[in-house]
């Protein structure tokens, strides 16, 4: 899947743009002195938009990977040094399949930067939570953030340069504080005849729930509700440190 992207804000997102002349202090150029162009090697949409918020042209390259037969044992570990080693990790792996194409990419000669990422949500109690496969996990994540109201969660951004295989890893963590009491009051109301949760009520939205990590969705205003505070940026949070994405361009010029 080939889409292309770039130059436009991300309005719905608390994400002012990055302005050009900042871009261009940390980023590494062609032999005709334009930026290398950019890979989004994720299909999220929000890193979509997060990306749309700095100036720079990219597309869109997803290849399949299987996500939940990876890192199994880091997983069980649950802490965020696992979840650290394992967004890492998964970031280096996601980027495999577009080097590969790239390879037969005669347009691809002059240079391409691939982008990949990876974000968890780890949990005093659940350890590592992945996105929701079903409405009963998701469910079981709501509970969780109830009754212990605290989650961090754990992103990566890899930036590796084509063809020269120059790599910079960066990962960033937040910390998302609930109102434990509020949304347990909203689950009993769930309960209650013609009652609807919070879940109900981001389904019924059709809020992308399955396809966030823990169901996360700070920027929601359903979800906003909930949230004492947040330690950390909104972007990062939501899967995409634009200030990482920068120090890994940083990184690149200075190999």
């Amino acid at each position: 899947r080939r889409l292309k992207g770039g130059l436009k804000r991300a309005s719905i997102l608390n994400v002012p743009p990055i302005s050009l002349l900042t871009i261009q202090s940390n980023v590494r150029v062609n032999n005709n002195n334009n930026i290398c162009r950019l890979i989004l090697s994720s299909g999220s949409k929000t890193r979509r938009l997060i990306l749309d918020s700095i100036p720079i042209p990219y597309e869109i390259m997803v290849r399949p990977v299987d996500e939940r037969g990876i890192g199994e044992d880091l997983r069980q570990e649950g802490t965020i040094e696992s979840a650290t080693k394992l967004v890492s990790m998964l970031a280096e792996v996601k980027r495999g399949g577009v080097l590969e194409e790239l390879k037969e990419m005669k347009e691809a000669a002059g240079g391409r930067i691939v982008l990949t990422a990876d974000q968890v949500v780890t949990h005093p109690t659940l350890g590592i939570l992945e996105k929701p496969e079903s409405r009963e996990e998701a469910e079981q994540f709501m509970m969780a953030y109830a009754n212990v109201p605290s989650v961090t969660t754990v992103g990566s951004v890899m930036l590796t340069e084509w063809p020269s295989m120059k790599t910079s890893l960066k990962t960033f963590t937040s910390t998302v504080r609930f109102d434990g009491e509020g949304l347990k009051k909203d689950m009993e109301k769930g309960k209650e005849e013609g009652g609807k949760t919070l879940l109900d009520r981001l389904i019924e939205a059709d809020a992308p729930v399955y396809d966030c990590a823990g169901g996360l969705m700070i920027e929601n205003p359903l979800v906003k509700e909930f949230i004492v505070g947040v330690d950390g940026t909104e972007d990062s949070v939501l899967g995409l440190s634009r200030r990482s994405v920068l120090e890994c361009y940083r990184d690149l010029k200075e190999k």
